[in-house]
């Protein structure tokens, strides 16, 4: 049977506290037993080093250990009056442990039990041995009392194990609310992510690291989501890019094959127009796909940028001109760069494409190329429709097209592959691209490009 994370850490804790538990009664006996008890044996055998003297006083002022033979309350009374103090107890029953034997070791009162593993001290008058005191290992003579004090510290250890574990079970139990359930429902809902529920979110319910997991874990699923969604309309998009032309090729070339209509040069152009079409959406996929994987082939050389620029605006000049757009321009001779020639030129027909699809007739377009500190800036005005600022950021992601472009009924509007092709190229350059309002009341795209001498510095 497969435990769950909860089982597991309360079972973990449970066992350290049994643990802690165990090895608190063990140290707490073996304490007892070498400090406590040593502690009373040290006593013990001060009182016989005390009591030998003594004694030996007694024998000598009587003669003989008549006084004391099988005398056990004359025994007592003499311990009680010969202690250090008449206050003083007899620590762990001293009385019931220390035997008094004559010169031949034979019994005279005290303990009465064998003595053979007792402690004997001489007890020496007028350089002759008169007697013997023994005393009895401790632990051979404990009382009820004794066994009773060492019985509380054994319960007591317990108790505080049992303590011990009580709490370790209510801690597993808050952990398991506090922590281990907002994971539970993490795991739960990154299953429903993984299932294809890109709906999902968690409340974050703490600012601590799980808190922190809960909102990174929304912010995963929001980008699914809106990747989700870009995925599907670009398949719509894609595919009503290819159906459009598809269908005309098919027409203009079922209506050829059917002699409804000649071959002539115009539907040979209206077939090339469509195939055209085609091949620049297949081209643009193709080169983010390259581009996503890093093998997007580069050939860099000094470029005179302005040059570049100025003749795609030509090759744009009578498309602008037919779409009633007035064109301005102030580019600045000699700004060369090092820079692929080829996806320059593609940078710029991409942008003037955007140009020519998304303005507004009758429309004002400029285009501006200044050196900057750093940078060669080149800007991109159209006079709208404008894009709102919170859809600018989504300008350069594939598939993505702004309100303004998707309900742009005058012209093709494209698949919105365009302006992500433009970032992935001045990228490459170790450049910059970003959209913002323009002061003709549409779009600014704004290009930075770093200059030879910025490059060499970095």
């Amino acid at each position: 049977m497969k435990l769950d994370i909860t089982a597991k850490l309360f079972l973990i804790l449970l066992a350290m506290s049994i643990a802690i538990s165990a090895t608190m009664g063990v140290v707490t006996r073996l304490s007892f037993k070498s400090q406590f008890l040593g502690y009373l044996s040290q006593q013990g055998l001060a009182r016989v080093e005390t009591l030998v003297p003594q004694l030996a006083n007694a024998y000598q002022r009587n003669g003989n250990w008549n006084f004391l033979r099988e005398n056990p309350r004359g025994w007592i009374e003499f311990l009680r009056y010969t202690a250090r103090t008449p206050d003083t107890p007899d620590l762990a029953s001293i009385h019931l442990r220390m035997v008094l034997l004559d010169e031949g070791r034979k019994y005279i009162v005290g303990y009465q039990q064998d003595v053979r593993d007792a402690i004997v001290r001489p007890i020496v008058v007028s350089g002759r041995t008169v007697g013997w005191l023994a005393l009895r290992s401790l632990e051979n003579t404990l009382t009820a009392a004794d066994l009773r004090f060492q019985h509380r510290q054994l319960i007591a250890s317990w108790l505080i194990g049992g303590s011990v574990a009580l709490l370790a079970a209510f801690a597993a139990l808050w952990l398991s609310r506090s922590l281990l359930t907002p994971m539970q429902r993490i795991a739960t809902a990154t299953q429903q992510l993984a299932d294809g529920d890109y709906a999902i979110r968690i409340a974050p319910v703490s600012d601590d690291s799980v808190g922190r997991l809960a909102r990174d874990f929304n912010r995963l699923a929001e980008k699914l989501q809106r990747n989700e969604l870009l995925r599907r309309n670009f398949m719509a998009d894609i595919a009503h890019e290819l159906r459009t032309p598809l269908a005309v090729l098919r027409g203009e070339i079922e209506a050829i094959v059917d002699r409804v209509r000649e071959p002539t040069p115009q539907a040979m152009q209206s077939l090339q127009a469509e195939v055209a079409t085609l091949s620049q959406v297949v081209d643009d996929l193709y080169d983010l796909s390259l581009a996503d994987i890093g093998a997007l082939s580069y050939r860099m050389e000094p470029v005179d940028i302005g040059e570049v620029l100025q003749n795609t605006l030509d090759a744009f000049t009578n498309r602008f001109a037919a779409l009633n757009l007035s064109v301005t321009g102030s580019i600045a001779a000699g700004l060369n760069v090092k820079a692929d020639k080829h996806r320059i030129r593609q940078l710029f027909n991409n942008l003037f494409e955007n140009m020519a699809r998304y303005t507004q007739a009758p429309g004002r377009l400029r285009v501006e190329c200044t050196r900057g500190i750093n940078a060669l800036e080149i800007c991109f005005h159209d006079s709208g429709p404008g894009v709102p600022a919170e859809q600018r950021s989504h300008l350069f992601e594939r598939f993505y097209r702004s309100e303004s472009a998707a309900n742009n009924s005058h012209t093709n509007s494209g698949a919105g592959l365009g302006l992500a092709i433009c970032q992935k190229i001045v990228a490459a350059h170790g450049g910059t691209i970003s959209a913002n309002s323009s002061p003709f009341g549409g779009l600014l795209i704004a290009v930075q490009l770093p200059l030879p001498e910025a490059t060499s510095i970095a």
